[in-house]
């Protein structure tokens, strides 16, 4: 089935582990809840070698400790006495315990069909949660909760397998994927760092949801850091004057994201900003620009076209003049790639343009990726793969239901030629985590704001592995965004990590 990893497979894939007896004792959680921070629900799982914990937050703050006590019971029942390697064994066996707790109380399945994390995560959007949340509206019901329990456990037992297995969590996680080891290279991940933000379709802002600035002639990971630092305080610097106000807004913590302070907020406006802020910075040969569209925002289905312009007094009118079909916008696309060197696209168009959207990246040597575009929904991704719709997919890590689904999630769009962006969900709180499996899959990328708490605890990390790493470590830079159509290809026989990024 599309983006399966069974565990057998997961099995075959650790060939460094010598089997420690080491066994899940014990499952716990508790409930936090402090002043100024967002309420946590942290797991702890105990084997004999110790406690590993981790921690997400719920997608409301309400009194939910009996619903957490019942489903960790749940979960111990299911796991207790399992080796903590047999991470897909582990993972299948906490869905079937959720199931039959859903089952008793008369509420359903949980686990949905068993493939793969984008597969799996359909259900979520069948339900309707995914898009009550976009709606901006809380939602806590118990199976978006059990499914952030599950996640938790998930991540503890690959600590304590990585514990376990004498590796660190970035090793076990490539081993679980079945890539190459650290010792003979591993990819550390581009960086993209989003600076200036759009607006959602409220009449102020930019059309386009987000701006990225991408490091990508950097030497290294720390490297790619510092320069994307400096270039967002050339950005910030410059939009003051440009919006004629003496002090900048920051809503976002520092973060340049304020688009609709800016004068000219169109989409070719803000890329000559970002272009000034980076030849400001020094940066001109190393720096690239990337553009989240997000044209289902901008997708006006009553003239079937593309609002470029939230900003008019009477609105229908407004919306009427400047509604772009899909062959005009493919048309604008492509003038911005070619005037601004652009080398990454994200939802340049919604799925009903798809013959729009196949023409683009055809013609386009950039990335051309895919994230709010598939809607969770696998016959869009099956339809895109077929018709080579676009060449890479956005994961935001914590979505997926286990972390065998992510691994096979990810290494599944490796394997047909896809890149892969990995991303932070809203309520994923282990950055530290999230950066060890983004190295251990080899992702190639990053997406992240610029300056925030959680961004830069993800980076710190990923520059902690590169440390650790030392000349093991091969940074995915230039060669890997320009090339894109191999960006999913294996190492052949004798070839290096530089030689293939």
């Amino acid at each position: 089935s599309l983006f399966r990893l069974s565990p057998a497979r997961c099995a075959a894939r650790l060939p460094y582990i010598a089997r420690f007896t080491s066994t899940i004792t014990g499952v716990n959680s508790r409930y936090q809840c402090e002043s100024g921070r967002p309420s946590m629900i942290e797991v702890e799982v105990t084997t004999s070698d110790g406690h590993f914990c981790s921690s997400f937050s719920p997608s409301c703050h309400v009194e939910i400790n009996d619903d957490v006590s019942r489903f960790t019971s749940a979960i111990a029942r299911g796991i207790v006495g399992m080796e903590v390697v047999d991470q897909c064994e582990i993972d299948n066996a906490v869905t079937t315990s959720l199931d039959g707790t859903c089952k008793e109380e008369g509420k359903g399945t949980f686990g949905g069909v068993k493939v793969g994390g984008i597969v799996e995560k359909a259900t979520r959007w069948a339900s309707g949660d995914d898009w009550m949340a976009r709606k901006g509206m809380r939602v806590c019901n118990t199976t978006t909760l059990a499914e952030g329990i599950k996640y938790a456990v998930s991540v503890a037992v690959s600590k304590a397998g990585a514990a376990a297995s004498g590796v660190p969590l970035h090793s076990h996680y490539t081993a679980l994927a079945g890539r190459k080891s650290h010792t003979t290279g591993t990819i550390l991940p581009v960086p993209l760092f989003r600076v200036i933000k759009g607006s959602m379709p409220t009449h102020s802002g930019t059309v386009v949801q987000e701006y990225l600035i991408i490091p990508a002639g950097a030497s290294s990971f720390s490297e790619a850091v510092q320069m994307g630092s400096e270039v967002n305080k050339s950005l910030l610097s410059l939009i003051g004057p440009k919006s004629g106000k003496k002090e900048v807004e920051n809503e976002n913590e520092g973060q340049a994201g304020t688009a609709a302070s800016l004068s000219d907020d169109t989409m070719r406006g803000c890329l000559e900003l970002l272009t000034e802020a980076i030849d400001q910075a020094g940066c001109s040969q190393i720096v690239k620009i990337g553009m989240g569209a997000s044209a289902c925002t901008s997708y006006n289905h009553l003239f079937g076209g593309y609002n470029m312009d939230f900003k008019g007094a009477n609105i229908l009118e407004e919306e009427f003049l400047y509604c772009y079909a899909a062959p005009l916008m493919l048309e604008i696309y492509t003038s911005l790639i070619r005037d601004f060197d652009l080398v990454y696209l994200e939802d340049p168009f919604v799925w009903k343009d798809i013959q729009s959207l196949c023409e683009l990246t055809s013609s386009a040597p950039i990335q051309i990726v895919g994230d709010e575009l598939f809607a969770s929904r696998p016959h869009r991704i099956a339809e895109a793969i077929e018709k080579k719709a676009c060449n890479g997919l956005v994961y935001t890590i914590g979505s997926s239901s286990s972390i065998s689904d992510s691994i096979a999630t990810c290494t599944s769009a490796h394997d047909i030629g896809w890149s892969v962006t990995c991303g932070l969900d809203k309520g994923c709180t282990d950055t530290a985590h999230a950066a060890d499996l983004a190295v251990g899959i080899h992702a190639g990328q990053i997406k992240t704001d610029i300056s925030d708490r959680l961004a830069q605890s993800f980076c710190t990390r990923v520059v902690e592995i590169e440390e650790e790493l030392g000349s093991h470590a091969a940074y995915a830079g230039s060669r890997k965004l320009q090339n894109n159509r191999g960006l999913g290809k294996e190492k052949k026989k004798n070839e290096t990590a530089e030689q293939l990024y």
